[in-house]
């Protein structure tokens, strides 16, 4: 492994980032997502305004996307400092995805897919947590705010991995800041 490989493997999880799952499944669904709910494409706009079979097929192609950029580096042994670049470049590409002018959705679901390649050992622990908040709260806040603070530490716990445990704690306070910043500027374009 070598430096022109680690450039190679970032941009391609740029690019996969890119791939606008959410709203391709709004398409299919007959959903302009980005003028309906939060305008967000990510999974649980959708779930609300096209239903749950295609809220389901958006959290799981987010899913993969953050797996597909982070877990091969996990997998071929590569240093977890490379697992972390490949989980900043997979997020840069949902949230300022180049193919739909730099406009991409918060990434939350995108970050989960990102841990299993960060904190691996962590994240059935993260899973099963995550959706106990769900089913006892319906709400995706508090589900991914759950998943991003007992995977770190569970990772930590299971695979005393520092910078791994840095990436999913980074990938968090990324999409928290993202939906912080994208949901006050709605709120501003709505009052005005």
């Amino acid at each position: 492994m070598g430096l022109p490989l680690i450039v190679v493997w970032t941009i391609i999880a740029y690019f996969i980032g890119t791939v606008p799952a959410g709203d391709l499944v709004a398409r299919r669904a007959g959903v302009k997502i980005r003028t309906v709910g939060t305008g967000n494409p990510g999974a649980a706009n959708i779930f609300r305004e096209a239903g749950r079979k295609f809220g389901l097929m958006v959290f799981g192609l987010d899913i993969l996307k953050g797996l597909a950029a982070t877990l091969p580096v996990y997998l071929m042994g590569w240093p977890s400092w490379v697992g972390l670049v490949a989980m900043a470049a997979v997020l840069a590409g949902h949230i300022f995805p180049v193919t739909q002018g730099f406009k991409g959705g918060t990434g939350v679901t995108v970050a989960m897919g990102t841990t299993a390649g960060l904190a691996p050992l962590g994240v059935p622990v993260g899973a099963v947590i995550a959706l106990l908040v769900l089913v006892a709260t319906r709400n995706a806040g508090y589900t991914g705010a759950s998943y991003f603070i007992v995977t770190p530490l569970a990772g930590w716990a299971l695979q005393s991995d520092p910078v791994g445990v840095f990436g999913v704690l980074l990938a968090g306070g990324i999409v928290l800041l993202k939906a912080r910043v994208q949901y006050r500027n709605q709120h501003l374009r709505q009052a005005g």
